[in-house]
């Protein structure tokens, strides 16, 4: 197998705890608390899950993810949850109250009639 696919390859927190043969909700609470660092959508790089599995399946307590230099600066943080319909819900109320608004201002008094007396003007005088 090539290095280069070897040091690509990710593992799921359940594919670790199967590994190490340890229950998955330990691997789960080693990844919540941030002793596991995590790329891509939760998933564990082959270098970190080698370490992990291998702290695990000695038994040892979880420890702090070793730091990455600046790798680890840009990664996605490990709970990056968005919630992808909320703000399109809210603008659009906001929006359609605004444009009720501007309706009900608008026809406010259309079904009145007009109750000015219209005077004939007064005829012109030549002088």
């Amino acid at each position: 197998m090539d290095s280069s696919l070897a040091q690509a390859e990710v593992f799921s927190p359940r594919e670790l705890a199967i590994a190490a043969e340890v229950p998955d909700r330990l691997v789960a609470q080693w990844v919540a608390g941030g002793s596991v660092r995590t790329v891509a959508d939760g998933f564990i790089a082959q270098a970190e899950a080698m370490r992990v599995m291998r702290a695990l399946a000695s038994g040892q307590s979880a420890t702090p993810a070793t730091p990455g230099g600046a790798a680890a600066l840009f990664q996605c943080p490990i709970h990056d949850t968005r919630p992808f319909g909320l703000p399109a819900v809210a603008s659009t109320t906001v929006h359609a109250l605004f444009v009720v608004g501007l309706l009900v201002l608008t026809t406010v008094g259309a079904g009145r009639l007009a109750t000015e007396e219209r005077i004939p003007p007064d005829p012109l005088r030549l002088v």
